[in-house]
């Protein structure tokens, strides 16, 4: 590892050493990924290795400037430095928990700081980019994780970057969502720091695109945006529930006033869009055309999933948003209305916040009785007390 880590990759001989002993590292996590992270990445320096490899501003020290698009040409090695980082971190908790250290966390930051304001050159730096926030999610997975990546800034440089809309604008709305999730604090934090407004900005915002490629692309990507941006969405108002934090949670609410509803009727727009996914998701369940194609016989809890797969998952998200919104009347008795344009019930949310109650999944006890008082307490807000 010591002599890899002195190879120069701006040397065409070296650079081709390096990469050859990444693809036999590679090879070895294929044939056992366990033995492979435990004896070499656990017990050596790889890990900073594969991380220095990453970083633009090393490879660039000599310089005070950045270089520019021109002057900068991809490494194959930074590529597939990043390529194996991302492999790791998805397969180990103890990967995950490498990133506990401060130095470790920020080596990862400053190589993704380093494109807030550079773009890509071309196809392959920009999937290694894309492989720099992939890590970082699986990174943001481990709830420690998250209280450094909060205590680092990591949440300012990801708002810079959602707000300057430039080329990461996209994964840093992904990996917002991974920093956020299930971390009340971060939240609360979220929030002092006005992500709300940058937040909302994005949810209302149109772009326009000239081709027909460029639309369905545009579309695609805005489409994953709003996931994120409803996955965010849930993750504040449920963290800000677990901190009794009343004031805060209106204060999202009130969004759903402004500028005529705007931002509820998109709201119920994609709510319209995933009932709909689910319910044709369900009647080809029924139909057993689901068990059909995929040639077996399918568990209830296998069934479940797939429905979670097929967009339950985010229609239940939107419930739980649609849930808090009713607990101002104007806002609940506009929702009534739009829905029941609709021929939909406001029970039928409910039903869904019942199917979600049931199905949650808590390592405590304690986790499960707060979730299960949330969704009381959503029920109620919209009137629902018998199903």
């Amino acid at each position: 590892m010591e002599i890899i880590d002195r190879f120069n990759e701006k040397d065409d001989d070296e650079a081709k050493t390096i990469h050859t002993c990444l693809e036999i590292l590679e090879n070895l996590i294929e044939i056992s990924p366990q033995v492979a992270i435990e004896n070499i990445f656990l017990k050596t320096n790889l890990l900073n290795v594969l991380l220095r490899r990453m970083d633009e501003t090393s490879s660039n020290a000599s310089s005070s400037k950045k270089p520019n698009e021109e002057e900068r040409t991809m490494n194959p090695v930074k590529l597939y430095s990043s390529e194996i980082l991302t492999i790791l971190l998805q397969l180990s908790q103890q990967m995950r928990e490498a990133f506990r250290d401060k130095t470790t966390m920020d080596k990862l930051l400053i190589s993704i700081a380093f494109y807030r304001d550079v773009k890509p050159n071309g196809i392959d730096e920009q999937e290694c980019l894309e492989n720099m926030f992939d890590s970082l999610c699986h990174v943001l997975i481990d709830s420690t994780n998250q209280d450094l990546f909060r205590t680092l800034e990591g949440i300012e440089l990801l708002l810079l970057m959602i707000k300057e809309r430039k080329f990461a604008r996209q994964a840093a709305i992904k990996t917002l969502n991974y920093a956020l999730m299930n971390n009340s604090t971060s939240c609360n934090y979220f929030i002092e720091n006005g992500g709300l407004k940058i937040l909302f900005a994005v949810l209302v915002r149109k772009e326009d695109s000239n081709s027909k490629k460029k639309k369905k692309n545009k579309e695609t990507n805005d489409l994953e945006d709003k996931e994120h941006l409803i996955s965010i969405l849930t993750s504040l108002l449920r963290g800000l529930y677990l901190l009794k934090d009343d004031a805060k949670i209106q204060r999202i609410i009130s969004k759903f006033e402004e500028n005529k509803f705007e931002k509820l009727d998109i709201l119920l727009d994609l709510f319209f869009s995933f009932y709909e996914k689910v319910k044709d998701f369900d009647e080809n369940i029924i139909l057993g055309n689901l068990e059909q194609a995929l040639g077996e016989k399918l568990s209830d809890d296998d069934i479940y999933i797939e429905r979670l797969d097929a967009g339950l998952l985010v229609l239940q998200q939107l419930c739980i948003i649609i849930g808090f919104v009713c607990s101002k009347q104007t806002l609940k008795k506009k929702i009534e209305f739009l829905i029941l344009q609709k021929d939909i019930e406001i029970k039928e949310i409910a039903i869904f916040l019942k199917e979600y109650e049931a199905n949650f999944a808590s390592e405590d006890e304690q986790g499960k009785a707060t979730e299960t008082s949330m969704i009381h307490a959503l029920l109620q807000n919209m009137g629902v007390t018998n199903l």
